[in-house]
């Protein structure tokens, strides 16, 4: 039968930090808690589109205005049409 290994062998240090099964639970549910509040009032949601069309919007958009991600991109470009809608 095989044996499940406490540390790898590929990484010594990969959990060997003590911490019990319960406690590492703890510790990614804080995390968890911590991503959520950060993210503040955020829906995640998917969006299909070509891998062209995304990789053009990212060389001409997301790149050229200076925007830190895709996301903030599309979150400033949502923002521009509603404003647009409302003129």
């Amino acid at each position: 039968m095989i044996q499940k290994r406490k540390v790898s062998d590929i990484n010594p240090n990969h959990r060997s930090d003590g911490k019990s099964p319960a406690q590492r639970r703890a510790a990614a549910i804080k995390a968890a808690k911590t991503r959520k509040k950060r993210r503040g009032d955020m829906t995640v949601f998917t969006l299909d589109i070509p891998a062209k069309l995304l990789r053009e919007f990212e060389e001409e958009v997301v790149e050229k205005g200076a925007y830190s991600s895709t996301s903030s991109a599309i979150r400033a470009g949502m923002r521009m049409l509603k404003l647009a809608q409302r003129n």
